[in-house]
């Protein structure tokens, strides 16, 4: 094997971990507003199989691909909220996949502390 060579279980540069970072986000990004947007799915776009993909999100994120997706769904929806005067908590919800405002907002408030409302009140 010569210099250039990896072995199979070398770790990925910090330059390979960012771009595959990138394009796993680029991938959820794309498709947030989809409610059957799935982790098999997002494998697949990125030839890889389910347990590759867990592993791999997990080695680089620290969470497991469904808990990577949620915050990104959660994050997006934030953004949403504070950004766009006029928004429903359902309009936010729906735009990030959520088919269930009440659910969504269990989330929301599991994750940032307050409630999508509070937090709307407070942002505007």
């Amino acid at each position: 094997m010569n210099s250039t060579t990896k072995s199979p279980d070398s770790k990925p540069s910090s330059h390979e971990k960012k771009n595959w970072l990138g394009k796993l986000n680029e991938i959820i990004a794309g498709q947030l507003h989809d409610p059957n947007l799935t982790i098999p799915k997002i494998a697949e776009e990125l030839y890889m199989s389910e347990r590759q993909f867990y592993r791999r999100v997990k080695r680089e994120t620290g969470h497991t691909p469904n808990q990577y997706l949620q915050v990104a769904r959660l994050v997006k929806a934030r953004e949403l909220l504070q950004a766009r005067k006029g928004i429903t908590i359902k309009e936010a919800a729906l735009s990030v996949g959520y088919s269930r405002p009440d659910y969504f907002s269990k989330l929301f408030e599991g994750y940032f502390g307050i409630r999508p409302a509070v937090f709307m009140r407070n942002s505007h």
